[in-house]
């Protein structure tokens, strides 16, 4: 008995396993795993890929197949959703068992909608649909060649639209003619979107004014216009717009056809005018016509921006001033584009540098942008830290009245500048309002007219050793354009890369003697600029500038190899340091840098050893500045012209509103700026005048 008992067991464990075992080799598939079918009766077929025998297990009663079962030969199930006679959606499903495996199939059929006649519009969702047309007299509808995406048909006498789903969930619509029993034509407005009231309808894609394209933000719908706020603007424009579904806009509660020209009530910079924008069916949004009076810039970059490198990206330009090329208001150029600066990088509002290319094979694309030097490299200066969005531009408005190249005045290059040339504008970025930059040009070799053959310019972007003057700390690399903080700028290429003039300079001023130091002084350092360098950092407290951000430049290492000292990014400056904080303006010469708390050692040289006498000369260069260029009323003009372009144009409260940062009242912090300079300009007449 036991052992029948036992053979039994057996018996039933092994059939058991290998019945499991069966189960895990079956395989089921099912494609389409779901399925969206419009509101009518439609078909479609389903496919089961099995190991084995299956069958429908349970399906929607509105859900008909032609079989409910297969083997793993009979893989074809036509399946038949009847049509849904109620205006909601339904959802559906058919179960699928081969073995233990189950499979889902989800349908989901559209609701019918149903379109009352006469009407003007029909709204239809992106999903698509059939829509009958319930009217008491024969309806006729003409479809126009260019829609594919509407068809018309006819069940029982009633007209159905039948409308496809959008592939791109874009909005869209078309205007059908339909003709009642009587022989009367109307228009039919079809509209195809999922929210009509946040929707691309009634908004303007592209506007003109005289011919001068108006930047639309893409988020806020504004329309923007830069005007000349130097010149008496004329009050009659041809307006001349595009958008999805805009028929009209009203402005001064005129009605304007695109083409038209419209006289303004008035036209004025920082102004706004209310924009209509309308359809006869649609209804009308408003918007505003805002009149800037700054030149505008928009930059649309597919491909993002980085650090480097430079990403392409789509450049315009528009200056009412038509200072670009002589003449061009509107100048457009396919363009690259990259994040600049180093510790700005951090930074939300970014800074960008801009490269105008042709578009054909990548190289550099030279153009007179604003009225500034034919260039192709640009800049475009954010001034995240600066309370008056002034500083950087002022402060080289005035360093380029009065500092003059050796070689320029000894007549070898007649057009070179030390120092770099901007203007006040508003940039838009992908479509979106980004804040006022300065558009500048650089200061890099062209600028300086250095030699290409024999000329060396080396740009200092920390506190490195080698930065302060103060020695080095391992020897550099001519196959590497970096060196401990210090850039060769140019030449850029290896094999013209030339680190040893930079490098003897730092052993003429960290390792000489005191009379080897002033004996070789004026043949190895262009003493001229050294000291407008000297005094201009000093009275403007550049802080920043103290070995960083300094250029050091030989002109012809042919004719000379005299090093020229030059600065560059004075944002830290007029009384705020470069974190933005105030600055005591009664303080004395400074040498030493806020970094690490070491000397600035040309500084710290030249004043405690006087070499070659330069002190007399720093005196008499300062009493001779002090007669025009650095007085109180330089200053004041310079920072009311660029807080008079800032408020009376918009862009004031525009970057207020678009940024969270120091920049809160530009009048009280100008005012901040004068009172500073006075006291500054006071301290230096004592500093000087006790050499």
């Amino acid at each position: 008995m036991k052992k029948a008992i036992l053979l039994s067991f057996f018996f039933f464990t092994i059939l058991f396993l290998s019945c499991s075992k069966d189960d895990e080799n079956i395989k089921l598939f099912v494609k389409p795993q779901s399925e969206q079918v419009l509101s009518e009766q439609s078909v479609f077929q389903l496919t089961v890929n099995a190991t084995s025998n299956w069958s429908i297990v349970e399906k929607s009663d509105w859900i008909h197949v032609d079989r409910m079962s297969g083997t793993r030969e009979d893989s074809k199930v036509v399946v038949t959703v009847l049509e849904n006679l109620s205006e909601d959606k339904r959802k559906g499903s058919i179960t699928i068992q081969c073995g233990k495996q189950i499979e889902q199939v989800d349908i989901n059929q559209l609701g019918q909608y149903v379109l009352q006649w006469p009407s003007q519009k029909m709204i239809i969702s992106s999903d698509g649909g059939v829509v009958p047309i319930v009217s008491v007299t024969e309806l006729e509808v003409e479809v126009p060649n260019e829609v594919e995406w509407i068809s018309v048909s006819k069940k029982e006498g009633v007209v159905r639209l039948v409308v496809e789903r959008t592939p791109t969930e874009r909005d869209r619509l078309a205007t059908l003619k339909v003709t009642d029993g009587e022989g009367a034509d109307i228009e039919l407005l079809v509209v195809q979107t999922d929210d009509i009231q946040n929707s691309e309808f009634l908004s303007l894609k592209r506007m003109k004014l005289d011919n001068i394209p108006c930047v639309i933000d893409e988020n806020s719908l504004e329309v923007f216009y830069p005007v000349d706020m130097d010149s008496e603007l004329g009050l009659v424009h041809k307006i001349e717009f595009e958008g999805l579904s805009v028929d009209y806009i009203i402005i001064d509660d005129q009605k304007i056809k695109s083409g038209m020209e419209v006289k303004f009530d008035k036209f004025e910079p920082n102004s706004q005018l209310e924009l209509i924008v309308g359809h006869p069916v649609l209804g009308e949004k408003r918007t505003p016509l805002i009149l800037t009076g700054l030149p505008i810039v928009s930059i649309s970059a597919p491909q993002g921006i980085i650090d480097e490198p430079k990403r392409p990206c789509h450049f315009m330009l528009i200056d009412p001033k038509g200072r670009t090329n002589d003449s061009q208001i509107v100048f457009e150029h396919y363009a690259g584009i990259e994040w600049r600066g180093s510790g700005a990088l951090r930074y939300p509002k970014k800074a960008f540098g801009v490269e105008l290319r042709n578009e054909e094979n990548e190289e550099e694309f030279d153009a007179e942008l604003l009225g500034l030097r034919s260039d192709g490299d640009w800049i475009l200066d954010a001034m995240w830290l600066d309370h008056a969005k002034m500083r950087n531009r002022v402060c080289f408005d005035i360093w380029n009245e009065f500092n003059e190249l050796y070689y320029k005045k000894e007549g070898l290059e007649k057009k070179a500048k030390s120092g770099t040339y901007g203007h006040l504008v508003e940039l838009f970025l992908d479509g979106a309002y980004h804040g006022m930059y300065v558009l500048s040009d650089k200061l890099d070799r062209k600028q300086l007219k250095i030699k290409k053959k024999g000329g060396y310019l080396y740009k200092l972007g920390g506190w490195s050793e080698e930065c302060i003057l103060q020695g080095y700390t391992s020897f550099y690399d001519n196959n590497n354009r970096m060196w401990n903080d210090v850039k060769s700028d140019y030449p850029k290429e290896v094999g013209d890369i030339e680190f040893k003039y930079y490098m003897d300079l730092i052993n003429f001023i960290s390792n000489t003697s005191k009379e080897e130091f002033s004996m070789h002084f004026d043949e190895r350092i262009d003493v001229d600029n050294m000291i407008d360098c000297f005094l201009y950092t000093n009275l403007i407290m550049g802080y920043d500038n103290l070995g960083r951000n300094t250029f050091w430049g030989i002109y012809n290492v042919a004719l000379s190899t005299k090093m020229i000292p030059l600065i560059w990014d004075l944002d830290g400056t007029l009384g705020r340091s470069w974190d933005g904080k105030k600055e005591n303006p009664e303080e004395g010469w400074f040498v030493n840098n806020r970094h690490n708390g070491q000397a600035y050692r040309i500084y710290e040289r030249i004043l405690k050893e006087n070499p070659a006498g330069i002190h007399s000369k720093i005196k008499n260069r300062w009493h001779e500045l002090r007669q025009n260029v650095l007085t109180s009323e330089n200053m004041n003009s310079k920072l009311d012209y660029y807080m008079n372009q800032q408020i009376n144009s918009g862009a004031e409260k525009r970057e207020m509103d678009r940024w969270d940062t120091g920049y809160k009242d530009v009048r009280s912090e100008v005012l901040y700026i004068k009172d500073w300079y006075v006291k500054r300009l006071h301290q230096l007449d004592k500093l000087v005048n006790e050499f």
